[in-house]
């Protein structure tokens, strides 16, 4: 099992996991999942904000390439970059939650920044 896994705390609701990093981290970041027939939808939420398409802008994808996590990307609305979420094989799930931290690790002055009312979740957790 992935050591990374450990960071977490998980709770289990109504269909869905959420990944909460553990606060000695000192970050914002949850992980909501859904699994569906060995793939994961992962709604990424840090500080409240859905930074995937700004995390697409940069170089994420290229990120996650080079440690062979593969991921596309969906929209729950379209042309709402706020509803954006990653769909991974669910044997790459742990790895994809580490690229995510390390990339918000990388370029947190960016993530921070972003725009809190074009960015907001409104996902439940």
């Amino acid at each position: 099992m992935h050591k990374f896994k450990d960071n977490f705390d998980i709770k289990s609701k109504n269909g869905y996991d959420v990944y909460t990093l553990k606060k000695d981290f000192n970050m914002d970041l949850k992980f909501k999942t859904v699994e569906n027939q060995g793939k994961v939808s992962v709604y990424i939420n840090y500080q409240e904000r859905n930074p995937l398409s700004s995390m697409l802008l940069g170089n994420f994808q290229a990120e996650c390439d080079m440690s062979s996590i593969e991921f596309s990307v969906e929209k729950e609305i379209p042309n709402h970059d706020n509803t954006m979420y990653a769909i991974v094989n669910k044997d790459c799930l742990i790895g994809f939650f580490e690229e995510v931290y390390f990339f918000i690790v990388d370029y947190r002055n960016i993530m921070d920044s972003l725009d809190y009312l074009e960015y907001h979740n409104d996902w439940t957790y």
